[in-house]
Order: structure tokens, then sequence, then C-alpha cells
């Protein structure tokens, strides 16, 4: 097997096993059995398979990719700080990931040390995304049943 295809393999297995754990935990709920809070998370899509977000939208080729990284960061807000898991819908279809990636940035921007750790990268099959407009939303949950939203992105994949 070549390193290329152990990477990919690694990362789809990897990717796999954080959605079973986020499945499984009992203090980590399916978004379904979540409650979708009024009050929206505070963030940024800064990057869909290494393109940049503007305006809430981007395209991206995704020929070649068996996965796709999407980035940026996500708090309750600018007082409370980070929540507890992050997931990322994708056409309504939640993909756990890695949460509490530091952040200075954001920490210096907001004046709060407490939020320094609010970033966020989630690995996803390339196949997740649709030829077309995808719409994908940030989800970020706060520990007591319920997530807060983001603003959600409209990618446009070419073929």
């Amino acid at each position: 097997m070549s390193k290329i295809n152990g990477w990919r393999l690694c990362c789809v297995l990897l990717n796999s096993l954080v959605l079973a754990l986020f499945a499984g935990c009992s203090s980590s709920p399916q978004p379904s059995q979540l409650t979708r809070s009024r009050e929206t998370l505070l963030g940024n899509v800064d990057v869909v398979a290494d393109v940049a977000v503007r305006d809430g939208k981007t395209a991206v080729s995704l020929t070649g990719k068996p996965t796709v990284t999407v980035a940026g960061w996500a708090i309750t807000d600018a007082k409370a700080g980070q929540g507890q898991k992050m997931m990322m819908s994708v056409n309504g279809t939640a993909v756990a990931c890695e949460y509490g990636l530091p952040r200075a940035d954001v920490a210096a921007a907001l004046h709060n040390d407490a939020v320094v750790n609010s970033g966020y990268t989630c690995q996803m099959p390339a196949g997740t995304f649709s030829p077309g407009e995808n719409t994908m939303e940030p989800m970020l949950t706060t520990g007591i049943g319920s997530y807060r939203a983001g603003q959600k992105v409209t990618v446009s994949v070419t073929p």
C-alpha cells in the first residue's frame, strides 16, 4: 500500500472513529437529540478545501480529493467562551469536528483569553458534497442539551 493511500485510509478511519465516539457517548448526543438554541454561535467558517469563504460563499473543485477539510472557529458568545462539541452539517448530515484548537487571533480580537482554544477542523469524505450547491451549517453544543448554529455557508462544487 502506498503512503498516500495509507494516509487516506487513516483519515477515513479516524473520521469514522470520531463519528462513532460522538454518537456513542451519553454526554455527546446526536444532533437530532439536541434542541436548537435561539441564540446563534459566534464564529466563522474560514476555509473549505483550502479555499477561503467570503460572504458566506465559496466555490471548490474536489477532483482528486478523497477528503475535504473545513476549518474555522466558534464560541457560544464573547463572554461565556467555548462550547462542548463542534459539528458541521452538510446538506443536513452532521459530521463531527475536532474542536479546541488554538486561535490566538480570536482571543486577541475579542480581548478574551478564555476563547483562545476556539478553533476547529472537520475532515470529511469528499462524497459528503454533491456537485452544485451545498449548504453547510456549523453547530456547537453547549453541554446543556442544546446547540447553537452559525451562519450557513453555500459551497459550490464543480466536478
